[in-house]
């Protein structure tokens, strides 16, 4: 009759060989959410930006482009971002083609860069950039 062979310390060789599998998708949870999330502050601070011009008159003083991209700036500091390497830009432009070109939209442009959670153990990009667009409310 033979002895049956001993399965002492075999749970604890699966969880060592696990235990790395584990961890990298619990990081990669943590750094993607933490992605996720202040992708949303910086749409947040772009529309907010956005949003304060569009209501301004184009002849207002500073021009309607300088009042989003310090609203935004404004909203993206007060959350924390490193402001040193972002590019903030307006634009206007003329979608419908109406009116000899006069613009009707304006466009805020932001890029910040992002630093990641996990000290680059999972992937991620190095910056987030967000555009958005907004018609230009009537002066009238």
């Amino acid at each position: 009759m033979r002895a049956r062979p001993s399965r002492r310390g075999v749970a604890a060789i699966e969880f060592g060989l696990w235990l790395p599998v584990i961890s990298v998708i619990l990081l990669a949870i943590i750094e993607y959410g933490w992605l996720l999330y202040r992708r949303s502050e910086v749409t947040r601070a772009v529309r907010e930006g956005v949003r304060y011009a569009v209501v301004m008159p184009q002849t207002s003083v500073p021009d309607p482009i300088t009042l989003a991209e310090t609203r935004c700036e404004t909203v993206l500091n007060d959350l924390n971002f490193d402001l040193s390497a972002a590019t903030i830009s307006g634009t206007y432009s003329d979608i419908t083609g109406d009116a000899a070109g006069a613009p009707d939209t304006l466009t805020l442009d932001v890029q910040v860069p992002y630093i990641a959670v996990t000290g680059g153990l999972v992937p991620t990009p190095p910056f987030i950039a967000v555009s958005m667009s907004m018609m230009l409310q009537d002066s009238e």
